[in-house]
């Protein structure tokens, strides 16, 4: 009975090392993306970061993945990029604070009022 009980526990752990992206929803994959390029800037690794966060925002539906690109963007002064991916997360999302201040800031740094 031991055996058996570790046989399929074994099994079980196999098949949770062996799942591939076709197991994931895409809002999953979108998170798992948008934390890899979030981890990947604060590391330091831009083109990393932005490689993850597009992927992120490939289905166009998770607004935080919008905004940690915006921000991505703005830290490199590319504010007309970073404003549409904050207009792009309000209209996703339109209870979402780090989105309206991302987008103001922006504003702020293109000479807007």
């Amino acid at each position: 009975m031991k055996r058996h009980f570790f046989l399929l526990a074994f099994l079980g752990t196999l098949s949770i090392f062996s799942q591939s992206d076709d197991y994931y929803t895409p809002r999953q994959l979108a998170e798992i993306n948008n934390q890899k390029g979030v981890t990947e800037f604060r590391n330091g690794n831009y083109d990393l970061a932005l490689y993850n966060l597009n992927l992120a925002v490939q289905d166009s539906f998770y607004a935080e993945a919008y905004v940690s690109r915006g921000n991505l963007l703005l830290s490199n002064h590319d504010t007309r990029m970073a404003f549409a991916d904050f207009e792009k997360a309000i209209q996703l999302d339109n209870s979402s604070c780090e989105a309206y201040c991302g987008r103001a800031v922006a504003k702020i740094w293109m000479g807007d009022k």
